[in-house]
């Protein structure tokens, strides 16, 4: 998964290589743009034509870096992206949709915006006084000279919650952007503006509002999801029609996505489940079902301590800030075994707090 990184308030080359090496597991090409106040990076695979819609682009001085995706009625690209900035200012956000990371730098100006839903994850810090920003914490903590030291509240929040929640981070001076938020660093602050530009009740792509209080009625309501599902994964497409696959679990959201990728990419789909062994309990015949009513190229991957317990120290880099939930080990191994499959997955995280 492609990732931006960058600062603002000094050009400084040795910042950028430390920070391009820290996140070169994002993928093998970096580009970079930079003005004398500001510079901004893509790690992932790109060109820089502009008519890509991820990667970095600089025009007449203003910068520009995209990772993920960006919708509106339509998959948006960087110059896209430039002109409705210079039209709209970073007022832009409101109107976007998808799983992205944005960074606009203008003059002495660095805007730097997170996807409503909080797919992508930004992270932030002032270092020597340029603010310095990236996709993972990592990228952040690799420029020279940053300092690190423990916040305690963020230890007490860990042992409360299994994360640490908001802003802050297990480090006094990292943060985190939150979801649906644009931070904006004019050169010379002492502190970045963070601003919350997305409201879910207000979201113009929201049509209709919770049962019994919009004009529309109970049966509206599958039809309506049908039609949000098959575009959403239309668009997570984008015309692919290899290279994808699908974590399916056996349970109702997982299964709904795995439904309407079959539906729109055929049979063959690959899809994987995990499982701990006969003597744990298990759902992976519910998945089975799922899988041959769909005819898709199903994995069932079997997750045993003594397999991960080797890679544990890789998976907590990978995490930053740590997760005390314990199906992250199972799910970086499952993630492990598809990429032998495929490039990209879906799944069905995130449909218990959608539908309460």
């Amino acid at each position: 998964m492609d990732t931006i990184f960058g600062f603002c308030g000094r050009r400084d080359d040795a910042w950028l290589a430390a920070m391009g090496a820290t996140l070169a597991h994002r993928g093998a090409q970096q580009r970079s743009v930079s003005t004398a106040r500001a510079t901004l990076a893509y790690r992932g695979v790109d060109g820089m034509s502009g008519q890509e819609s991820a990667g970095v682009i600089e025009d007449a001085g203003l910068l520009l870096a995209v990772s993920g995706a960006v919708f509106d009625q339509t998959r948006l690209t960087l110059k896209d992206l430039l002109a409705r900035y210079r039209r709209e200012g970073v007022g832009l956000a409101g109107n976007l949709r998808g799983a992205f990371l944005i960074a606009i730098a203008d003059a002495d100006i660095v805007h730097v915006i997170r996807d409503p839903g909080g797919e992508r994850t930004a992270y932030f810090g002032l270092n020597a006084g340029s603010l310095v920003f990236a996709g993972e914490p990592k990228g952040v903590l690799g420029t020279p000279g940053f300092s690190k030291t423990l916040r305690p509240g963020a230890l007490a929040q860990y042992l409360t919650f299994s994360f640490v929640p908001g802003r802050k981070t297990m480090l006094n001076e990292l943060s985190e952007i939150p979801a649906g938020h644009t931070l904006s660093w004019c050169a010379g602050d002492t502190e970045p503006h963070l601003e919350r530009y997305f409201c879910f009740e207000k979201s113009a792509d929201v049509t209709l509002g919770p049962l019994g209080r919009g004009a529309s009625s109970e049966v509206d309501w599958p039809g309506e999801f049908r039609t949000r599902l098959q575009r959403v994964v239309t668009e997570r497409l984008d015309g692919a029609s290899s290279g994808v696959g699908v974590f399916l679990s056996g349970g109702l959201d997982s299964s709904v996505v795995t439904a309407e990728l079959a539906r729109q990419l055929g049979s063959g789909v690959p899809s994987f489940s995990i499982h701990f062994g006969s003597e744990y309990a298990h759902e992976l015949d519910f998945a089975r079902e799922v899988a041959e009513r769909w005819q898709t190229d199903h994995h069932e991957v079997l997750i045993r301590p003594k397999d991960f317990l080797p890679r544990l120290r890789r998976m907590i880099w990978h995490l930053d800030d740590p997760i005390g939930d314990p199906i992250t080990m199972p799910n970086f191994e499952l993630a492990s075994h598809a990429r032998q499959h495929c490039e990209g997955v879906f799944n069905g995280e995130g449909g218990d707090p959608i539908f309460g």
